[in-house]
């Protein structure tokens, strides 16, 4: 019986082992597959991991994989959609200030926080204005972050006119963000936003009218 624990614990650190675990745009190519189960496994065991080391990187990632599975699931399966939206909450809320990745989360924390309010659109009264707080000061701390920069075209798309969205301008800041994202790359800091960034730039691209 011993022996039986024992191994399980070693299949379950071994699964839980970073090495092993998708990240950054390895977690964006799932969900560009549709390889939604392998997604939801990721996100689960970087999950675990953040919870028990509490590292900013691992549950960095926990945050981000959890963003991706929600985001695939918000038409589809909404309760977990909302699972995974308050499970990336829990893994960023930690690390809002870390010296390394403390930008990169709270820019990240905003578009779950924009997730949520797409979830129920009440949340916006709070989470709107607070997104959009987080989001500035990330910006005035790393102007030239594509990632940040990628969040923030997302708030002004999803955003309603009337309470300051601007379909326009977020194309404009996902153009400048695509030009920044191929010269951004820092060790140590994640490493994902191409796909993201091209997907976004067409759904914000005007459809040109058909040729006579």
């Amino acid at each position: 019986m011993r022996l039986a624990c024992l191994a399980l614990g070693l299949l379950a650190s071994l699964a839980l082992d970073a090495e092993t675990l998708p990240r950054d745009s390895q977690l964006s190519a799932l969900l560009g597959k549709g390889e939604l189960a392998a997604l939801i496994t990721a996100a689960d065991g970087w999950m675990q991991r953040c919870r028990a080391d509490a590292s900013a990187a691992d549950c960095y990632q926990a945050g981000w994989a959890h963003y991706l599975v929600a985001s695939a699931h918000m038409a589809a399966d909404r309760e977990r959609a909302g699972a995974s939206t308050a499970a990336c909450g829990e893994a960023l809320a930690m690390h809002r200030k870390d010296a390394d990745l403390g930008v990169e989360n709270e820019a990240l924390l905003a578009g779950c926080y924009g997730l949520a309010i797409g979830l129920n659109p009440m949340k916006g009264m709070s989470l709107g204005p607070e997104s959009a707080r987080m989001l500035a000061q990330a910006q005035a701390a790393q102007p030239n972050n594509p990632r940040v920069i990628y969040f923030e075209a997302q708030r002004l798309k999803n955003t309603p006119k009337q309470w300051g969205g601007d379909p326009a301008k977020a194309l404009q800041l996902a153009q400048q963000a695509k030009a920044l994202d191929a010269s951004a790359a820092k060790a140590g800091l994640p490493a994902w936003g191409s796909s993201e960034l091209e997907a976004l730039i067409r759904q914000l691209t005007p459809a040109q009218p058909a040729a006579d």
